[in-house]
């Protein structure tokens, strides 16, 4: 029989991606690049705003019990404060126990402050006491909560240079508006670039917000890791690059924004019952060919807007979101074909594919360059034990899937492309004695 015990691992898909410079008055340049990265520059005498993309996400309710910790004694005002807003639980019920540490450079380990948020989700506070990257593990009844240990990079107050902070430099949620800061005003002067790299293209928005800072948003559609790589004056800035776990959504909410699939989009934020029947809350969809159409828009109970739309178009679309004419929000969307065609287009080969050798490397090569860029890749294995997976980027654009188990038997190989299980998977591969 088959051991419960699964190996998950997904990969940043290299791609043909763009890098969108932003010029002074608003004027843009698009170039194409060979990267896994979504890559944007912007000057930081105008600091030009652009927008992001977003999917779906549900969060879910939370009932148990949290551990609180008063915060650490002896933190200071020379370092910047932490708060990690919105973490998910996994788990519901009056039995479930959060607690969280934070794990210093110095080796040290603080307890930070929990605030249940009554919603299904978490908020992590903490005072720190020295500068430099921190890890933060976030557990319940005792098993890490998903995106767990998060990296946490704390940088001095009024330092000279660019300071980066917020909760989306640290986590973000499928689905969600995710935000950090980006302050320049201590730096001088110079160009700001930000690039991304994770399991797929993830479309950003850029803020000025008048004052030397800019916010960001994302929204990512895919779980996993992300390499958010700031640049200034064409050093990386302290923390740089910065390891961002995204989680949450599960299949039915991991499904990619396409044509015709009525669609739902969350922004975080107090939104009160007033705003909504007052009417003073107000969305729309930019498609590409500029139609403005209005979304419909629902109030959560925890003071989120959901934001719901069906594209009818293929490209890049604008969701602007305005209280009494004032734009809240800003974000822009990448519309792709239902994802369910572009899984047929996968093509899986390789020996590992047929048999497995014991203790050795087996190779399976993974050919999605047809597929084009819908969604992710990720490829789990259930056997008698857990072998160990990794993945390698070939030259002519395919993916590598290296698993070498440790004790012979029947495995299965599960591969999936935009959360869709491709042709042929699970694949059966027998591991016999050497």
């Amino acid at each position: 029989m088959l051991k419960k015990e699964v190996r998950y691992e997904s990969h940043s898909e290299h791609r043909e991606e763009t890098v969108e410079t932003y010029e002074e008055g608003g004027s843009h340049q698009i170039q194409n690049v060979t990267n896994p990265q979504t890559a944007i520059t912007q000057k930081k005498a105008t600091k030009t705003s652009t927008k992001t993309e977003t999917q779906q996400q549900q969060v879910e309710d939370m009932s148990g019990k949290v551990s609180a910790f008063h915060i650490s004694p002896g933190g200071s005002g020379q370092y910047r404060i932490v708060e990690v807003c919105n973490i998910p639980l996994p788990i519901k019920g009056s039995g479930a126990n959060v607690a969280a540490e934070i794990r210093t450079p110095s080796k040290l380990i603080d307890k930070p402050l929990i605030e249940d948020n009554q919603d299904g989700t978490i908020n992590i506070k903490y005072t720190p006491r020295e500068e430099g990257k921190h890890e933060l593990p976030v557990k319940i009844n005792n098993q890490d909560v998903p995106g767990s240990p998060f990296s946490v990079f704390i940088g001095v107050t009024n330092s000279p240079g660019v300071a980066v902070f917020g909760t989306g430099i640290i986590h973000g949620r499928v689905g969600f508006v995710n935000t950090f800061t980006i302050n320049t005003t201590n730096a001088g002067s110079g160009n700001v670039k930000l690039s991304i790299a994770g399991p797929t293209k993830t479309a950003v928005c850029l803020h000025d917000n008048k004052d030397g800072s800019m916010t960001v948003s994302y929204v990512p559609s895919t779980p996993g890791e992300y390499k958010f790589s700031i640049i200034f004056a064409d050093l990386h800035v302290a923390g740089s690059p910065f390891t961002v776990k995204i989680t949450g959504g599960d299949k039915k909410n991991r499904s990619v924004i396409a044509v015709n699939i009525p669609s739902e989009i969350i922004l975080p934020g107090k939104f009160s019952a007033d705003d909504m029947e007052s009417g003073g809350i107000f969305a729309a969809l930019i498609p590409p060919n500029g139609t403005e159409t209005p979304c419909f828009l629902k109030r959560l109970p925890n003071g989120n807007l959901a934001i719901q739309f069906k594209p009818t178009e293929i490209g890049e679309h604008t969701i602007t979101v305005t209280r009494k004419q004032t734009i809240l929000s800003t974000f822009k969307l990448l519309i792709a074909e239902k994802a369910v065609k572009a899984v047929k287009k996968v093509n899986v080969s390789g020996p590992g594919l047929e048999k497995g050798v014991l203790h050795a490397e087996n190779e399976v090569i993974i050919d999605t360059r047809d597929a084009g860029s819908t969604g992710g890749l990720s490829v789990s294995m259930e056997g008698p034990a857990k072998p160990e997976i990794k993945f390698k980027h070939n030259s002519d654009g395919t993916t590598s899937v290296i698993w070498k188990p440790p004790n012979p038997g029947d495995y299965k190989i599960h591969i999936k492309f935009a959360d869709q299980p491709i042709p042929g998977s699970p694949f059966a591969v027998n591991v016999p004695w050497s």
